[in-house]
């Protein structure tokens, strides 16, 4: 019958569909590493469109844009651009950093793109976090994460990179963060489903700053009442600002600041570590 056709061919394609997704997901590994081992003209002679396609080419696009700004790496030696990861446990003072350091560089000659939190984005826009214990729906949650984490990062550089300016996109949190959120054997599983390791998403940045929880030295500040996806008691803060700074541990380039002087100090400390890493052509910072 039509029915039995039907049915036996959606059986039969199973196996197959598998081993397209298991060659895809090589394909797309691969594609990473070749390109970050390409030179930066690879990149800039990428189309743009690919960007928007699926598959190696959009693995190639996204890995071109890391690979050529995750050092700093300048635009024929005249525009460096460099990102920045702002971390850390809630109520550490990602956000008046990310304003800080905004105002900071921009006046210091470069142009400054902001991240948002991600994970705050989705769970505003009506995206429910669907537990620990969740299983694969938690892989899906993850993985969505993730992918608008890539999106967001790569779309902020494409632009730098076409305004052929010296350029700082600043991150409020990365793709290591949700290792800090779940097990790290099911974090590596989601990695390598969309084709990266911890390694290779490490590698997307020049300077991981870590803010401190409030929780953590300033107990009196810390608070949930300015972040609707905050709820975690003080307790917990400390705990994931923990887990988020080991996320961390193996960046070349990871700067922990602590509440020791107070918040204005705190602020001027960010600066202080970016400005140590960020130059304009000519050395000057």
């Amino acid at each position: 019958s039509r029915t039995a056709r039907r049915a036996t061919g959606k059986k039969a394609s199973h196996p197959a569909r598998r081993q397209r997704n298991v060659a895809m997901r090589a394909s797309l590994q691969a594609a990473r590493s070749a390109v970050r081992r390409a030179p930066f003209s690879t990149c800039l002679a990428l189309p743009a469109d690919s960007v928007a396609g699926s598959g190696s080419a959009r693995a190639v696009a996204s890995a071109c844009d890391a690979a050529a700004t995750a050092t700093g790496e300048a635009t024929g030696g005249k525009a460096p651009i460099f990102t920045v990861v702002l971390t850390g446990g809630p109520c550490g003072g990602k956000s008046s950093s990310l304003e800080h350091v905004t105002k900071a560089f921009s006046a210091r000659g470069f142009d400054v793109y902001a991240g948002p939190e991600v994970p705050t984005i989705i769970m505003q826009g009506g995206g429910k976090y669907p537990g620990i214990d969740a299983g694969e729906l938690l892989s899906q949650f993850e993985i969505a994460l993730l992918q608008l984490q890539e999106q967001m990062e790569d779309s902020f550089r494409r632009i730098a990179l076409s305004t052929g300016r010296p350029s700082l996109v600043i991150l409020d949190r990365a793709m290591p963060d949700p290792g800090a959120y779940i097990s790290p054997a099911q974090f590596d599983e989601i990695l390598a489903r969309i084709g990266y390791s911890r390694e290779s998403i490490m590698a997307r940045y020049d300077l991981v700053v870590h803010l401190v929880t409030a929780a953590d030295g300033a107990l009196p500040f810390y608070t949930t009442s300015n972040n609707a996806a905050r709820t975690e008691s003080a307790e917990e803060a400390v705990r994931l600002d923990r887990a988020v700074e080991q996320c961390y541990k193996a960046h070349p380039r990871q700067v922990v600041v602590g509440n020791e002087a107070g918040f204005d100090v705190k602020l001027e400390r960010v600066v202080e570590a970016i400005g140590s890493v960020v130059s304009l052509p000519g050395g000057r910072a």
